[in-house]
């Protein structure tokens, strides 16, 4: 076989191509490792500086992962609770009469921007990752009405929930590769 000139540019220009995209694939997975734990100190920083110690249980969560504590709900809010649960463990350790539920039926992580608006003032406005196969539920702390907006990456539902002490409502939005699927019930 004889080298031309031509078939050693193609040569070397395949090499380095190669060479190019191992040395990219290398930083790329280090860049993630480092961005990771970025997250999880600036989690415990905040713990911390919020007066939490923490000892690395899960003592008190409702999930696995302890994501419970990152929906947080406004100190002037008219909703009473908010938790994330394992699907597996709702029955458990799910909330009790819930007027919201986002499942995602996926097996990862989804984030999802939440808004909540009472008569009278935004009573939730957050975006947060819901574990796989979990559930966020949400229980109004007022009788009112509650404009509700879910959204996450082109999935989108809003709907007004009814909550009252005689007939509470439960709206439960699921999540998954199909789209979004909304049922709202009364339990009077």
């Amino acid at each position: 076989m004889q080298l031309t000139r031509r078939t050693l540019v193609a040569f070397g220009g395949l090499f380095g191509l190669g060479v190019l995209e191992r040395l990219y694939s290398t930083v790329a997975a280090g860049e993630s490792d480092d961005d990771a734990a970025a997250c999880g100190n600036e989690t415990v920083a905040e713990s911390v500086a919020a007066g939490e110690e923490s000892d690395g249980s899960d003592e008190g969560s409702n999930d696995e992962d302890g994501d419970d504590e990152a929906w947080t709900l406004p100190d002037d809010s008219p909703l009473e609770e908010i938790a994330t649960v394992s699907v597996d463990a709702l029955e458990e350790e799910g909330l009790e009469d819930p007027m919201l539920s986002i499942t995602n039926t996926d097996s990862e992580a989804r984030s999802v921007s939440v808004r909540i608006d009472s008569e009278s003032d935004t009573a939730l406005e957050e975006t947060n990752d819901i574990p796989g196969e979990s559930v966020l539920e949400v229980v109004a702390g007022e009788s009112g009405t509650y404009e509700t907006t879910v959204e996450s990456g082109s999935l989108q539902s809003t709907t007004s929930i009814t909550a009252s002490g005689e007939c509470p409502a439960h709206t439960e939005i699921t999540l998954g590769d199909s789209g979004v699927r909304m049922n709202t019930s009364m339990r009077c």
